[in-house]
């Protein structure tokens, strides 16, 4: 089996960049079931491709002050960092905000062909939380996503305050599916 389990998260430091690539056309499997899986620290990069990341969660179920690395991202934590996911499954991962991914202070965040299902969060977005602000805005770039049965209800797939730019790289009908799914916060 090309499946891989870890017990705790990886740390990807300032300074540095982290590539893990799956084996064509069949992703390895990440799963922590216990922890989260990559917390990514300011300055650094990691990119991710052909990977299956689940069971992610984060250190606490409850809310938390900012950075929010503790209650954040069940798969993936960024603070002021470069996040690139390609041909990526996020599923069964949980978090109080940022099911699977959490991103904030002018992370840029590169998705493209990425399936995210059966992720949960406690409060604001089931797959993906973004919390930035006009004074450090976040970048997210989208090529084909997919999203199965994430918790939509009063919590959209993709959550977020204050984005410097978004862009869908999709076909229109694919961009009006991906937009209806998307809640808009207040920034605070």
């Amino acid at each position: 089996s090309n499946d891989c389990g870890v017990s705790e998260q990886t740390t990807v430091l300032q300074g540095q960049a982290l590539n893990i690539s799956g084996v064509a056309g069949h992703p390895k499997l990440l799963s922590v079931g216990a922890s989260r899986i990559f917390l990514v620290a300011e300055g650094a990069a990691l990119t991710l491709r052909g990977i299956h990341l689940t069971l992610g969660k984060a250190p606490f179920e409850f809310a938390c002050p900012p950075p929010y690395t503790q209650c954040a991202g069940g798969a993936i934590h960024a603070y002021h960092a470069t996040i690139v996911l390609v041909n990526m499954k996020l599923t069964h991962n949980h978090a109080f905000y940022g099911g699977a991914l959490f991103a904030t202070h002018q992370t840029a965040l590169v998705l493209s062909q990425v399936m995210m299902s059966s992720n949960s969060a406690t409060r604001y977005g089931s797959a993906i939380r973004l919390k930035c602000t006009a004074l450090h805005p976040c970048t997210l770039t989208i090529f084909n996503i997919v999203y199965g049965t994430d918790e939509i209800c009063e919590w959209a797939p993709l959550n977020f305050d204050t984005i410097a730019q978004i862009k869908f790289m999709q076909t229109f009908k694919d961009t009006v599916l991906i937009l209806s799914l998307i809640h808009i916060s207040e920034p605070t």
